[in-house]
Parts: C-alpha cells; sequence; structure tokens
C-alpha cells in the first residue's frame, strides 16, 4: 500500500514538473533568438525560415514571442511576418491572428534549456533544422531525441518592447530610483532619478519600436515624450556585466549616451557602455490604477449637489414674499428674503502655487489663518496683485493632457454663524475669487467651488479642492 501511494506521488510531481516545464513564461516585447541546438547559426526571418550566420542582435534573428488562444506566435516585428508551417516545412507568412498555421506550442525538450517546436494545427510534427539551413516537419515523437529538433529561446542582443505594455527605468548607480519627469504632463519637463513612487504618474513609460534601431518613449500617463516629443531613442547592451542592462542615447547623437549625474539629473555624456553611472535596468510593470484628484475626473460634476431647479427665492412668509416686488420687478438686485444669506463681503485669502501646498485643516474653526490676507468676494484674484491675469481662447494656460490638470487655487476662507433654527441650509450660486471665473477653461475648478459647508459653532468654506462632503441640516 504504501509503495503504491509512493508511486502515486512520484507520479503526481513528474506531471508537475513537466507542466511546470511546458508551461514556460515568455516576456511579451522582448527580442528573442532562436537557435537548434545541433548548430551555431540562428532562425531568421529572411526568404522564409531559414539559419543563418547572423549576430544575435541581427533585426531578422529576433523575434517575439506572444500568446494566442492557449497557443504561442512567433513574430518578427520588424518584417511583420511570422513562422508558420507549410506541407513538409516551416517558412514565413505577414502576420495574421487568423492563419492557424501560424500558431506553435512550445514543449520542453530532452536537451537542457531547449525546446520542442510544435505546429498547434499539427501536434503529431515538430520543427527541425537541417544542415542546408532549411526548416522542415518531423514526427513530434522523434523530437526530443533529436538535436536539431531542440531550439533554445534566449533573450537577444536588441532591445525589445511592446507599446501595449508599462515601462519602468531604473538606474542601477542610484538604488531605489526611477527615471521621471516630477510628474508633469508637459514635454518640456525635465528628467531625473526620483525615488520610486508606484503613485506617481510620471515615472510610467511606454515604447514603441519605430524600427529595427530607434525606439520612441512616452509617457504611459501623460502624452508627452522623453526628453521632448520627437526624439528617438537607441539602447546598447551594458558592458562589463553579466546583467541585462541597457544603455540609453539619443539616436541622433549616436556618439553620445544618457547618464544620471550626483545630483540625479540626467546629463549626455561620450558613448561608454561601460560606465556605471549609464546603465539602465528595464522594468516592464503593470499600469497602476493611480486615484487621481477629483478635479481631474471629467465625469465628476457634482458632490452632495441637489438636484438641479428653477431659480426659487425663500421667504419666510407670503406676506414677506409680496412685500419684496422691488426684487420681482428687477431680479438682479439683492433680494429683502430673511431666509437668504449673502456671503459677499471680505474673505481671508492664501494663493499656493501647486494642490500639494494646501493647507488640509483649513476649514477647523481653531485654524491660524491670521498670516492669510484678505480678498473681497467676488473678485478675480488675478486682478488684485496675485499671480498674473490670464486670457486665452485658443491656447490652454496649462498642458493640453487632458484630464490631466497642475491645478494652482487659491484659497479662501471666512468665519460667518448662521442661525438656521433647525432649518435646511443650502448653497446658492455661491461666487469666489481667481480662475473660478475662467470656467470655460478650468470646469474642473469650478466643480470645487464649496469645500465645505458646516453650520452653528463652526465654520463656513470656500474653495477646497480635497473636498468630500459639505454639512446641511
Amino acid at each position: 500500500m504504501n509503495k503504491c501511494v509512493r508511486l502515486a506521488a512520484l507520479a503526481l510531481i513528474l506531471v508537475a514538473t513537466a507542466l511546470s516545464a511546458s508551461a514556460a513564461v515568455w516576456q511579451r516585447g522582448t527580442l528573442y533568438n532562436l537557435k537548434p541546438s545541433s548548430a551555431k547559426q540562428l532562425v531568421v526571418a529572411d526568404q522564409g525560415a531559414r539559419l543563418s550566420d547572423v549576430a544575435s542582435a541581427d533585426p531578422a534573428s529576433c523575434f517575439t514571442i506572444t500568446e494566442l488562444s492557449g497557443s504561442w506566435r512567433v513574430i518578427n516585428p520588424f518584417a511583420n511576418v511570422a513562422l508558420r508551417t507549410t506541407a513538409d516545412g516551416v517558412a514565413t507568412g505577414e502576420v495574421n491572428g487568423s492563419d492557424e498555421a501560424q500558431l506553435w506550442l512550445i514543449e520542453p525538450g530532452s536537451v537542457k534549456d531547449c525546446f520542442i517546436l510544435v505546429p498547434a494545427n499539427r501536434p503529431d510534427r515538430a520543427a527541425k533544422a537541417l544542415p542546408d539551413g532549411s526548416i522542415t516537419l518531423i514526427e513530434r515523437t522523434a523530437a526530443p531525441a533529436d538535436r536539431a529538433a531542440n531550439f533554445s529561446i534566449t533573450p537577444s542582443g536588441r532591445a525589445g518592447f511592446d507599446d501595449a505594455l508599462t515601462y519602468r527605468f531604473i538606474p542601477v548607480s542610484r538604488p531605489g530610483t526611477v527615471l521621471g519627469n516630477g510628474d508633469e504632463s508637459s514635454s518640456r519637463a525635465p528628467i531625473k532619478a526620483e525615488s520610486a513612487d508606484e503613485n506617481n504618474r510620471g515615472q510610467y513609460w511606454q515604447v514603441k519600436m519605430t524600427d529595427p534601431d530607434k525606439r520612441a518613449i512616452y509617457g504611459a500617463f501623460y502624452s508627452q515624450g522623453f526628453d521632448g516629443n520627437r526624439k528617438r531613442f537607441v539602447f546598447t547592451p551594458a558592458q562589463g556585466t553579466k546583467e541585462r542592462l541597457w544603455v540609453m542615447a539619443d539616436a541622433s547623437k549616436p556618439d553620445s549616451m544618457y547618464a544620471v549625474a550626483a545630483d540625479g539629473s540626467l546629463v549626455t555624456l561620450a558613448m561608454n557602455p561601460a560606465d556605471r553611472n549609464a546603465w539602465l535596468e528595464i522594468e516592464q510593470v503593470e499600469k497602476p490604477r493611480i486615484g487621481a484628484p477629483v478635479w481631474e475626473d471629467e465625469t465628476v460634476f457634482a458632490i452632495n449637489k441637489l438636484p438641479g431647479a428653477a431659480t426659487m427665492t425663500p421667504y419666510a412668509s407670503e406676506s414677506e414674499m409680496k412685500a419684496d416686488k422691488e426684487f420681482y420687478a428687477t431680479p438682479w438686485t439683492d433680494t429683502k428674503s430673511s431666509r437668504i444669506r449673502s456671503l459677499n463681503g471680505d474673505w481671508k485669502f492664501n494663493l499656493v502655487s501647486e494642490p500639494s501646498q494646501r493647507p488640509l485643516d483649513f476649514y477647523q474653526v481653531d485654524f491660524d489663518d491670521s498670516s492669510w490676507d484678505k480678498i473681497p468676494v467676488p473678485s478675480n484674484w488675478e486682478m488684485q496683485g496675485y499671480d498674473h491675469p490670464i486670457y486665452a481662447n485658443v491656447e490652454y494656460p496649462h498642458a493640453n493632457t487632458p484630464p490631466f490638470i497642475r491645478a494652482r487655487p487659491g484659497f479662501k476662507r471666512r468665519r460667518r454663524q448662521l442661525r438656521h433654527q433647525s432649518r435646511r441650509i443650502i448653497p446658492h450660486h455661491l461666487q469666489c475669487a481667481g480662475r473660478l471665473a475662467e470656467a470655460p477653461h478650468h470646469p474642473p475648478l469650478r466643480r470645487h467651488l464649496l469645500g465645505c459647508l458646516s453650520v452653528g459653532q463652526r465654520s463656513v468654506c470656500g474653495l477646497h479642492p480635497g473636498f468630500k462632503q459639505y454639512l446641511g441640516v
């Protein structure tokens, strides 16, 4: 009985090992070389599929391996062709997801670190390299013992990418950092080594292989290019290391390279792939779901807002309403209703350069605003001497990378006690100063007109971009 149990356990281990070996994971976008263990030549996508004495980085010898319907496609992205079976051999054809002859099963071979290439639509056959350089098909059962049917699949000497994936560039000389642009949406933002931050959108990049040598790099969240929108880049393997590291250069300046200076800035030096300050690790990562500020969410245009209704003016009684004839004759004037209080007047005001510098507890009654200036409301803060006036009828006053906005709000604060007597308080047409007057150009900021409204002995608050709710009774 125990012997049967041991045999069963051994069988399970062998099955698990086989499944693990067969489930080889190929990195999307990585460029691989295929080489039969019986030869020193590489498989190339040139005049069909054949063996050739070419370098590992030769474009014809570089293939991506991509999954499709449980099988694999072996694609040369530069010629836009894939390995496919013919009646009795292996050739290439234009990449076509509907062509079943381009689908392969990649199974472990008998030679260490080698694989058998089995056509998915002809699972009784396998690929084998012939002495004349051509590739034929043989019986699947004979393939594991045939060295010419065992292919090594190793990363090539050329940097490959998938433009649907997201990458981070890690400077080897500065552990814990990645190349980023300060979380700016502008293409003029300088690139430098920054502390890795999973919530920093400026540290994630997408790369497109525009031709065998050149790569275009763009922000994964912002639309700006790396170090300028029109630049193209080349990647050269780092020298003096066994790790898979790269040196990046401007394609228009092949004799120079990028390196990270002592202060973390990105500088240009003479090409030297052995310079550790230029070595980059390229990390493929999942594009994170970063919680953006609410003012960058174009689907949010109201928070705790009552349903729309025609303009109405509440009164304490019918007689009070009838006594307010002047307001109804000239509705642009102020009403005499006892149920309406104007918040116009002098407000405490504080202008900060960016949202991260905003005071988060300004709504607290004991918040010290003694150092804040005063500004009349309604007004425009640029016309009150703060920042500078902006008139934009064609171009945006910020980077045109919707929905990302590097907002620069100011904060206004006014204390006023409202005697509510258990009545509901509804903010109505509250107007604040500054960029809110530029609603057509800054609609997200207008949404945050009301930061919070408290009652009783609590404060009435103005502009607060991070507000979640206001209180009303």
